[in-house]
């Protein structure tokens, strides 16, 4: 059984993020795809990697996604 979690989502954006801190409460599996992100008005932060195949709920929508995590929470 999975965790159920509240969250905000954009559904407008090509791509999901999760937080390093939230990737470890969910212990979420990522390969090692590591890279850079720039947040809009902001720096580029590190990502730590994605983890595919994630099976969700979203209301009424049903279905797998992958999510790439990112680094701690950074304030400007």
């Amino acid at each position: 059984m999975g965790k159920s979690i509240k969250t905000f989502v954009d559904i407008g954006v090509s791509n999901l993020f999760v937080f390093e801190e939230d990737v470890k409460k969910l212990r979420l599996k990522f390969n090692k795809e590591v890279g850079r992100i720039r947040i809009v008005n902001y720096k580029q932060v590190p990502t730590l990697g994605v983890a595919q195949g994630l099976g969700m709920q979203l209301g009424d929508f049903q279905g797998k996604e992958s999510i790439r995590g990112q680094g701690a929470r950074e304030r400007k």
